[in-house]
């Protein structure tokens, strides 16, 4: 059975090195995948970091392919 890890808005925010205010910017703009638990609180897959951090670098590639 596969049982997959979540993350709170700090530990994603720290896992990306950036604030957690936009992280949460991220799951509001649905750029970021995530379920909000309370008022304040969400919880994000580790599945949905490794989707932004690969979207992420492959915007970067396709960014420095134009500018060839």
């Amino acid at each position: 059975m596969f049982t997959e890890k979540f993350y709170s808005t700090a530990e994603a925010a720290a896992i990306l090195s950036t604030h957690d205010w936009h992280i949460r910017g991220l799951l509001r703009l649905g750029i970021l995948r995530g379920t909000k638990i309370s008022r304040k609180s969400w919880r994000i897959p580790e599945s949905a970091l490794k989707e932004l951090i690969e979207k992420g670098s492959n915007a970067k590639l396709s960014g420095a392919e134009v500018a060839k």
